[in-house]
């Protein structure tokens, strides 16, 4: 077999494509230098470097707090169960209820939730308008009375209603209409409620008697503020020696649980309620027995001011007591709450922590002043999150007057208002530095 026939190129070829070889060659060894050159000058010149980025130095008043992990204690007393069952509560949490009131209805033996519901709904209204009723011994003064009473309640549920609280709205209409039925009744001779609770307890009974069940009734036998929740702590804490609790004895208590109980509810006999919480002894050291404190709570996201009546030490921990008679309207009162107690406040200029420097000792921040990058001393006076805050008042510092050598000798002053601190993109920072 005959070897295929490999074919050179002639002399006059090659010397035709090298010259376009050689041209394409050379454009890429000058494209490589000339990258190379600008890659060395950008560095050199800063031009891969992040851009300088800067803070004004501005006063700011930042407060003081401690955080807490606690628990409310107030005076309370449960309602026992007398059934079990569907319950329907009379009156929202937080009412105040006179001694034998009727606060709750237990449904029991009904398989409808619907009939449930009806029924519940027509004794709730049974029950308000039959405190709409008036006696033959009524005047006319207290038909005056009554107009009065519809006059503020109108102006309470005007307010409740501008404020965005409409649960107590709510419940501000059912008195105003409690109101109007009595001062019709009184000055016009109408029947006021008692056509409408005739036509109420037929209802019921129609009701009643399509399914079989049965309901009892829960009285309170004290005064005071309804709740429709227990939570088992009620006796855990004794409400009178609160004040002379001590951290081991308040970890007793939480370390024993809840107690069991079938209570429906439970009536707080009195407005003033305690808030305690056991901390570090150093973490205590700012708070003064006697001294009012604002007391923010996470869970109603509401601000209380209450009283520290308390600090119990004990083994370098201290047990806070705080007090208030406050009682806002649609407060969270679970047991246990997360809270921050503000004891003070700090005025300074708020820069970024990252920007604070360390020069022969001092603390300061750098700053841009034109072209110029200068150091100014910080006196930390406090520090939250990514921010510290700056004393106003930073003394100016001599920087190595110690070393003999006066040539090297660098007055710094303090940071003032408005300062530019530098907070990125610079580096090999010094002071007097100059920069494009």
């Amino acid at each position: 077999m005959n070897e295929p026939e490999v074919r050179k190129p002639q002399d006059g070829e090659e010397k035709q494509r090298d010259p376009v070889a050689r041209f394409w060659l050379s454009a890429l060894r000058v494209a490589l230098v000339v990258g190379l050159i600008v890659y060395i000058l950008s560095h050199l010149t800063g031009g891969f470097s992040e851009p300088m980025k800067t803070s004004l130095a501005k006063a700011y008043t930042e407060e003081l707090t401690l955080a807490l992990d606690g628990t409310v204690v107030r005076d309370e007393v449960l309602l026992p169960a007398t059934a079990t069952g569907a319950v329907s509560y009379l009156y929202a949490d937080g009412t105040r209820v006179r001694v034998g009131a009727k606060v709750a209805s237990v449904y029991s033996g009904y398989a409808d939730a619907k009939t449930v519901g009806e029924l519940a709904e027509i004794d709730r209204l049974t029950d308000l308008l039959a405190d709409a009723e008036v006696d033959g011994t009524s005047s006319v003064a207290d038909g005056v009375k009554a107009d009065a009473e519809i006059r503020a309640s109108l102006l309470t549920l005007a307010d409740k209603t501008r404020r965005g609280e409409y649960g107590g709205a709510s419940r501000e209409t059912e008195t105003l209409l409690l109101a109007m039925l009595r001062r019709d009744a009184i000055l016009t001779g109408e029947g006021g409620a008692s056509a409408l609770l005739s036509s109420l307890k037929t209802r019921r009974a129609s009701v009643a008697a399509s399914i079989a069940g049965s309901s009892t009734d829960v009285y309170t036998n004290t005064a005071g503020y309804f709740y429709s929740t227990a939570d088992g702590y009620e006796s855990g804490f004794d409400y009178a020696s609160v004040e002379s609790l001590t951290p081991s004895g308040y970890r007793t208590v939480l370390n024993a649980g809840a107690q069991a109980t079938d209570a429906v509810g439970k009536i707080v006999l009195r407005a003033g309620w305690y808030f305690v919480s056991a901390v570090k002894k150093e973490d205590a050291l700012p708070l003064s027995v006697g001294s009012s404190y604002a007391v923010d709570f996470a869970a109603s996201d509401e601000r209380i001011n209450m009283t520290l009546v308390a600090k119990n030490e004990e083994n370098g921990e201290v047990l806070l007591v705080f007090r208030t008679q406050s009682m806002p309207e649609g407060f969270d009162f679970s047991r246990t709450q997360r809270a921050s107690v503000v004891y003070g406040s700090v005025t300074g200029y708020r820069v970024p922590s990252g920007a604070l420097r360390v020069v022969d000792g001092v603390v300061g921040v750098y700053v841009r002043s034109g072209s110029t990058i200068l150091f100014r001393t910080a006196d930390v006076l406090y520090e939250s999150g990514a921010y510290a805050y700056v004393s106003t008042e930073s003394a100016p510092v001599t920087f190595y007057a110690d070393d003999e050598d006066e040539t090297n000798d660098m007055t710094c002053k303090g940071l003032t208002l408005y300062d530019e601190v530098i907070v990125s993109g610079a580096k090999d920072l010094f002071h007097d530095k100059h920069i494009n």
